[in-house]
Order: C-alpha cells, then sequence, then structure tokens
C-alpha cells in the first residue's frame, strides 16, 4: 500500500500527474512518479531562472527573444545549474536562497539526481532501492519544490511554478538589482559557466 503523497496547494496543477501514477497499482508507479517529480523540478529551476532573466533591466523585447532562445538550446542547463544561476540573481548562495531546509534536503536531492540520471538511462544504482526508497525519494523532491517556490515568490514574486513564465517574466516589476551577465553578448556564456563545478 502506497504511502499517502501530500501535496501542498502551490503544487496541486503541477503535480497532478505524478498524483495519477501515484495513485496507481502497477509495479512501476514509485519509479515513474520519481521520474516525473523530479521533471516537474527541472522544468521548475528552468521556469524561475527564465523569469528572473527576462526581467534582467535593459532587455528590449527582442533581446528578450534571443535570451530565451540561449535557455532552449542551452543543453547542460539541468536544475543544479539553474539554481546557481537563480543564486547569483538574488547576490546570495543557493543555501541562503533556500533556506531553512537547505541543509536537511539538498544531499538528498543530490542523491535522487545521480539515482534518477542511472534509472532513466535503465541502468543500476547499485543500492537495491526498494518502492520505498522510492517513494522517500518523491517525498523530498516535493519537500524541495515547495522550498524552492516559497524561496522564489518571497524574493521575487514567481515560484517557477507558474505556466506563461515569458509573460510574468515581462510584466513583473524588477525585484533585484544583480544581472550576473554584463551583456546580452556575454549572456549564452554564463549560462554555460553555470554548468561548471
Amino acid at each position: 500500500m502506497p504511502t499517502t503523497l501530500t501535496v501542498p496547494p502551490i503544487l496541486q496543477d503541477e503535480f497532478e500527474t505524478v498524483q495519477a501514477v501515484w495513485a496507481t497499482e502497477a509495479d512501476t508507479r514509485a519509479l515513474d512518479s520519481l521520474i516525473l517529480a523530479w521533471a516537474k523540478y527541472e522544468k521548475q529551476a528552468r521556469r524561475l531562472l527564465t523569469f528572473l532573466v527576462l526581467q534582467a533591466v535593459g532587455l528590449d523585447p527582442a533581446e528578450r527573444t534571443s535570451a530565451r532562445n540561449a535557455i532552449r538550446d542551452n543543453r547542460t542547463l539541468m536544475a543544479g545549474p539553474c539554481l546557481k544561476g537563480i543564486a547569483q540573481f538574488a547576490g546570495i548562495s543557493v543555501a541562503e536562497f533556500v533556506g531553512a531546509r537547505y541543509a536537511e534536503l539538498f544531499p538528498i536531492i543530490d542523491t535522487i539526481r545521480q539515482h534518477r540520471n542511472k534509472l532513466l538511462h535503465g541502468q543500476l544504482t547499485g543500492e537495491k532501492l526498494t518502492t520505498e526508497d522510492l517513494e522517500a525519494h518523491v517525498h523530498t523532491v516535493l519537500a524541495w519544490m515547495f522550498a524552492l517556490a516559497e524561496a522564489g515568490l518571497q524574493r521575487f514574486g514567481s515560484s517557477g511554478l507558474e505556466r506563461d513564465t515569458e509573460a510574468l517574466g515581462c510584466t513583473q516589476p524588477v525585484l533585484f538589482q544583480n544581472r550576473p551577465f554584463a551583456s546580452l553578448a556575454a549572456f549564452p556564456g554564463w549560462l554555460r559557466s553555470l554548468s561548471n563545478p
């Protein structure tokens, strides 16, 4: 019998498909839920970074299109690099941005990332993960996304869960002074630098 997946209201829409899979009796229910939950987290991190980039001071509509295309074309821009970029906009570390739950959740999120990379490609993790382990990972991703949503709303006015990031990023007032790239020409290089260790 699966554990209950309690989803906070702010994540209800985003987690609707995860909850549907979670409620099935399929043998791969926990693994499928984890893969879906991780994809939701990746999307949230990318949306929040895109939101910040699109409201960066001095970008006109054509420049926003160029910036959006650079984000789209960057194949190494996973959740971790996005978080680095978000923190640079905030002018603080990722730990400070996420807040109190960072120390508790981030080590597990990093482990889940490693598991997810192997599981998605049908590789063995070498850790004999049980259904209960995978369910616990889904709960952790959910808690991490909630912490990220709260931090984004508090600092920037976006949770990263909004559906129309481009429209929101172009209409919200600029809530930060820090633009971590010097110019639009430097933007693609800055994006690539986020994937460096």
